[in-house]
């Protein structure tokens, strides 16, 4: 007796690997999110907000004392997380959420991008010269003249700009958004309260790297905050990472020397920007007209 016409295919044995495949990819993906996630909170917040109850610290301690093995430390530390975000975008259900795809019609992109890069520039002006002022107003101007050679100041800069945004702000997320994950597929119910611990946890993940700051002076902990609040939430409201990291990594250059500082140029940057900011912010956020008739 012949199978009916209308009757589905078996899947061969080609098709049921392929599946096996996924599902295991989204397991190892998953798992994989979830402990590194969890781990770097712990490892990065946990120390950061005892640093409140603690004592500030040097910036000598804070920078290490010897240049070339604090760099090699620096360059170990820069390959990891580079690894660890490949290792983060080749699972499709972590960073589905967590991170922002590629695949974004250009026009969009383009919006967004410069968007994030005009905020950054504001609030890393801002955060700075709010800095100046904590510093100023407490007579501890000298606590970051620290004395570093070029090749040091370099992989510090690229250390703060991966770790930092890494750590503080992706990974607090993926955390959140995984175990909602998880929670989905074992019990069937969509995980609604995923993304309101993202939030939570997102801010928890901030107050321990501003906690990370300490060791600058509790005076310059205002214009570290207003840094970090415009991190998050543009992290919030567009998932991309590599614009922080790119803009962390110029701002402490600059901050170490490497790249020249004027505050005229600033002031007239930032106005440039924060005016860019808002007529970008038009078109990415467009009111809603409602036509009564």
């Amino acid at each position: 007796m012949s199978a009916p016409e209308n009757a589905p295919a078996k899947p061969d044995a080609r098709d049921r690997l392929k599946a096996w495949m996924d599902r295991r990819q989204i397991v190892i993906g998953t798992s994989f999110s979830l402990a590194l996630s969890g781990a770097m909170i712990f490892i990065n917040v946990v120390p950061g907000l005892a640093a409140y109850f603690g004592p500030a610290g040097k910036v000598a301690e804070a920078f290490g004392t010897d240049p070339v093995k604090s760099t090699i430390t620096d360059v170990g530390l820069i390959l990891f997380f580079g690894l660890m975000l490949f290792m983060f975008r080749q699972f499709p259900q972590p960073r589905l959420y967590a991170l922002a795809p590629f695949r974004t019609p250009r026009r969009r992109l383009q919006l967004e991008l410069a968007f994030i890069f005009a905020v950054l520039v504001v609030g890393q002006i801002a955060s700075n010269e709010l800095g100046k002022f904590g510093l100023k107003a407490t007579g501890d101007t000298d606590i970051l003249n620290v004395d570093l050679p070029a090749y040091r100041v370099l992989s510090l800069s690229a250390r703060a700009g991966l770790w930092e945004e890494f750590s503080y702000f992706l990974m607090p997320v993926a955390f959140a958004i995984t175990l909602g994950l998880m929670v989905t597929g074992i019990t069937r119910r969509p995980a609604r309260w995923a993304k309101s611990l993202a939030v939570v946890l997102l801010l928890v993940s901030a107050a321990g790297l501003l906690g990370g700051h300490v060791y600058q002076g509790f005076s310059g902990l205002p214009g570290h905050a207003v840094w970090i609040l415009t991190h998050a939430t543009l992290y919030l409201l567009f998932r991309r990472l590599w614009p922080m990291v790119l803009v962390h990594f110029l701002w402490d250059m600059k901050a170490g020397g490497i790249i020249p500082s004027d505050t005229t140029v600033e002031v007239i940057l930032a106005v440039v920007c924060a005016g860019l900011a808002i007529w970008l912010g038009r078109k990415l956020f467009p009111r809603k007209t409602v036509n009564i008739s």
